[in-house]
């Protein structure tokens, strides 16, 4: 915009006469001034970014557009008018059952690592971190996937649990502890996070057991309960488990009966307190700690059944369920058909494989590793903190924009406004990461004990043992506060008790964000992603916490009652799309829901007042540029494209809390009217439309 300038105080300026040269001389500039302003709103409109990366961007959505089979389904399933394409242009890994963009991203970070660990003559070999990891990746690498029979570690284990004694409730918590270890999750799990009644203190949060199986309605169905006995079988024979197989089936069968539904532990209220003596949990626990079981109803069950349950029975489904997470690790034929069968699930390549311990085990490791690597980051610290300012930039303008949306809605009393108003004010945020986890002495020190041993396995059981012992460690310590999730891992988090969002170096990658994109891409891209996560502290789940991160009814009762109806649109409305003609669960997805949609109303409403400029230039099937709205809508569909299997997906409906991609993208942009308008969508397109706010 111009500004016309002041006359200079030496100058003199001559003035009209006559009332009408006046009035003609504001006219002129009147017109003048609109014409400048719609001037400037063209040349805003039709501004490219012209950075090397925005043409990447640009070329290959252009490409994803026009292979794309489906481009006539604009308005009626836009996802995958843009996904056909993009899906035709991305492989899919083969041991893979889903593959995502941010699969994608994470993937490139593999590659990055292994050529780092595996290059010892780069200039970055040279450093602690990757001494350190290329010795261990070496030891992985050339003993991952051992037959059972050649690792005597394994078969000291198993001898020492057969020996242990589950005929008491003490014996059967050492079971759950030994569990714990090996990743067996037996009958139920214990881990150390802040105590959701008093976001201060750290509590013990014990969980309902896993399964075999991926839900327990398969535990119903006959095609895999047969995997299941098929593979238990095989267990009991190679291992000389004494016993009946199928009385271990049985056993779990009831496990899953009993199993509390996904959708109530989503809910905060459905945990409770341990405030009573239970012989599922040792008295010494529930003396010195506050434990919160996640599901009361099953732990009620769980101590029936095991009253009722003989300890032969007991102590073969823990054996059968501790073989399975080592097997896993291990080169076994039964359990590799079981995963591909029943869990959809291949063994990745070796070289993947240990890149993925590694990852798990010694994330801050990995990501620290990467972060030093001069090929990806060659101005080192100095593009950490642009990036860092970058985005911290990009969500204050988001938290004022979602300000903005709560102080405009109509619904809410001034008293609940207020309060969340100041709960979207109070959420705090960590770009990159922590600052001790960029630190290398920090880092080193951090996993000073998780040196190489003696053996692949003696290493590997070392990490769960180290990871184990530093949860317990929080124990006793008020809570810190600070985000655990490593710099380099692609997603971003929303933490209730510590009303935080974390948004780590690891997703602020191509496509998803660079610091040379324009902010329409940026919203379309990562924008989305942080907008989604921010929206969670006010969803059906974050409502129910305050600033602080305890759990509060700080509702009206009639603001709840208004909220509660609009939540309960989205849940129709999400149970009414069907994937391989299996419902999505609205009610299960519902806080991821509302926050898909409030996040496109938060990131459109910025981009729109950028004018969705500068863009990215995506040429349609006409060979011409998108218009801005239509760059922008494609741009963030593009992002959540995906390869699936049919059968994984159906599995994941069951028991998943995001609803699959197509559905979130299509289910979002079906409640927003700016999205019908970019693209002219027809009358009979439209459907009925929730909105939050």
């Amino acid at each position: 915009m111009t500004l016309t300038p002041r006359p200079h105080p030496g100058r003199s300026v001559q003035r009209g006469t006559t009332s009408s040269r006046r009035l003609l001389a504001a006219l002129l500039l009147a017109v003048g001034y609109l014409a400048l302003v719609a001037t400037t709103a063209h040349a805003n409109k039709d501004q490219f970014c012209t950075a090397p990366v925005c043409q990447s961007a640009g070329d290959f959505l252009t490409r994803t557009v026009n292979m794309s089979r489906k481009r006539n389904e604009t308005c009626t399933n836009f996802h995958e008018s843009v996904c056909d394409g993009w899906r035709q242009l991305v492989d899919k890994p083969d041991h893979m059952s889903r593959f995502s963009v941010l699969a994608k991203i994470h993937r490139g970070h593999k590659a990055r690592l292994r050529g780092l660990v595996e290059d010892r003559g780069s200039s970055a070999a040279g450093t602690p971190a990757l001494k350190q990891l290329s010795t261990l990746y070496d030891q992985c690498v050339a003993n991952a996937f051992p037959d059972p029979e050649t690792v005597p570690e394994f078969k000291a284990a198993l001898a020492r649990w057969r020996a242990m004694d589950l005929s008491t409730p003490l014996g059967v918590h050492r079971a759950v502890l030994e569990g714990m270890k090996t990743g067996g999750n037996f009958l139920y799990g214990l881990t150390v996070d802040a105590n959701s009644r008093n976001s201060d203190e750290m509590a013990v949060w014990a969980k309902q057991g896993g399964l075999s199986l991926a839900s327990p309605k398969h535990y119903t169905d006959r095609k895999y309960r047969s995997l299941y006995l098929d593979l238990l079988q095989h267990l009991f024979a190679d291992f000389h488990l004494s016993g009946d197989a199928h009385a271990v089936l049985a056993f779990e069968t009831e496990i899953a009966r009993i199993s509390d539904s996904p959708t109530n532990l989503r809910n905060p209220y459905h945990s409770k307190p341990v405030t009573e003596a239970t012989p599922v949990f040792p008295a010494k626990l529930q003396a010195h700690y506050t434990v919160i079981m996640d599901s009361p109803a099953y732990f009620a069950s769980l101590k029936d059944l095991l009253a009722h349950t003989p300890t032969r029975t007991l102590k073969q489904y823990f054996l059968v369920r501790q073989l399975q997470a080592m097997l896993t690790h291990m080169h076994y034929q039964p359990m590799l058909d079981f995963r591909a069968k029943a869990l959809h699930m291949k063994p990745p390549p070796t070289e993947e494989y240990c890149l993925s311990v590694l990852d798990r085990y010694l994330p801050y490791l990995t990501s620290l590793a990467q972060l030093q690597d001069r090929d990806a980051y060659p101005g080192g610290k100095h593009d950490w903190v642009r990036m860092q300012t970058d985005v911290q930039d990009m969500v204050e303008r988001m938290r004022e924009t979602y300000l903005q949306v709560v102080r405009e809605s109509k619904w809410m009393s001034p008293a609940t406004k207020n309060t969340a108003l100041e709960k979207l004010a109070n959420v705090k945020l960590v770009v990159g990461g922590e600052p001790w986890m960029l630190d290398e002495q920090a880092v080193l020190e951090f996993y000073r004990a998780y040196s190489r041993r003696v053996s692949w396995y003696a290493t590997f059981m070392n990490f769960r043992i180290r990871d184990k012992i530093k949860t317990w460690r929080k124990l006793g310590a008020p809570n810190k506060r600070e985000s655990a999730t490593a710099p380099m891992v692609v997603n971003a988090f929303y933490s209730q008790p510590n009303n935080r969002i974390t948004v780590p170096f690891g997703i602020l990658q191509y496509p998803l964000y660079h610091v040379d994109y324009p902010l329409p891409m940026k919203l379309a891209g990562i924008g989305m992603i942080v907008a989604h996560e921010f929206t969670h502290a006010l969803d059906s789940r974050g409502r129910r916490y305050d600033l602080n991160g305890n759990l509060a009814n700080w509702w009206a009762d009639k603001d709840l009652e208004q909220f509660t109806q609009k939540s309960e649109c989205y849940v129709d409305q999400y149970n009414a799309f069907k994937i391989h003609g299996v419902s999505v669960n609205g009610r299960l997805t519902n806080a991821e829901n509302m926050a898909d949609n409030v996040a496109i109303t938060l990131i459109h409403r910025i981009a729109e007042q950028a004018l969705y400029s500068p863009r990215v230039r995506i040429l349609n099937e006409h060979g011409t540029p998108m218009p801005g709205a239509q760059a922008f809508f494609t741009a963030m569909a593009a992002n959540w494209c995906v390869h699936f299997d049919v059968e994984a997906q159906k599995t994941a409906l069951l028991h998943a809390v995001h609803a699959p991609s197509s559905t979130r993208v299509n289910g979002a942009l079906q409640n927003l009217p700016a999205f019908e308008k970019t693209f002219k969508c027809p009358k009979e397109t439209k459907r009925e439309r929730c909105t939050l706010w």
